[in-house]
């Protein structure tokens, strides 16, 4: 009974895959997109004189779920992990002689899972590639924070400092053109947070992240 369980589960999830996965992508009502790339980072509004801070390089991947209103417009959602916070600019690391060893960062990351909400434009021109605009809500659950030391030094400690949980604006544009069964995605973006994150005490401070995307969507 047990074993024709188990058949009967794999058997679901397998006729799942199949009606979910490229091939069977004219039937189904919506549709699956799969994407990652380069993250910049940054806190806005630090107070002084701690506004010194510079952007953190990072990056980004999840997968997305669109379902089309009509010919140009369509209405998605995503989970997405995304790392944003600060760098602390670059020093000169020293041996315990007073030697220099090279170039020491410091990092604040914060690892969350986000998930917007977007309305995606279909703008109608006649070309090979077709260009959209999208904006919408997001809201972004901490799920780790790190100081890091990168460089001629490594390490990193598990810190608690700011809220776990964000949320604000995402506005882009983006690119796409047809390839195989799918399309091939190219997709600029910004979150504006607009949670105070309780950085360095009472003084609201917000995140802010420039994304560089690139997917495939079937």
């Amino acid at each position: 009974m047990a074993a024709q369980r188990r058949h009967s589960v794999t058997m679901a999830l397998l006729s799942w895959l199949l009606f979910a996965g490229p091939g069977a992508a004219h039937a189904r009502s919506f549709g699956v997109t799969v994407q990652g790339g380069y993250v910049n980072a940054n806190f806005r509004n630090v107070p002084d004189p701690y506004g010194i801070f510079t952007s953190l390089n990072s990056f980004a991947a999840g997968v997305g779920l669109g379902w089309p209103v009509g010919q140009m417009l369509e209405i998605s959602t995503e989970a997405m992990y995304i790392e944003k916070g600060i760098s602390y600019g670059n020093s000169e690391a020293t041996d315990p002689f007073g030697n220099p060893i090279g170039t020491l960062e410091f990092l604040h990351v914060v690892q969350q899972v986000e998930v917007p909400v977007l309305l995606r434009w279909r703008i109608p021109v006649q070309w090979g590639v077709r260009p959209s605009l999208l904006g919408g809500p997001f809201v972004s659950f901490k799920t780790g924070e790190l100081f890091k030391a990168t460089g001629a030094n490594t390490g990193s400690e598990s810190v608690d400092d700011l809220n776990g949980t964000d949320y604000g604006i995402v506005l882009g544009a983006s690119l796409d053109h047809k390839a195989g069964p799918g399309r091939v995605d190219l997709e600029g973006r910004y979150d504006l947070g607009l949670a105070d994150l309780r950085f360095l005490g009472a003084h609201a401070t917000y995140s802010g992240a420039l994304s560089i995307l690139a997917g495939y969507s079937f």
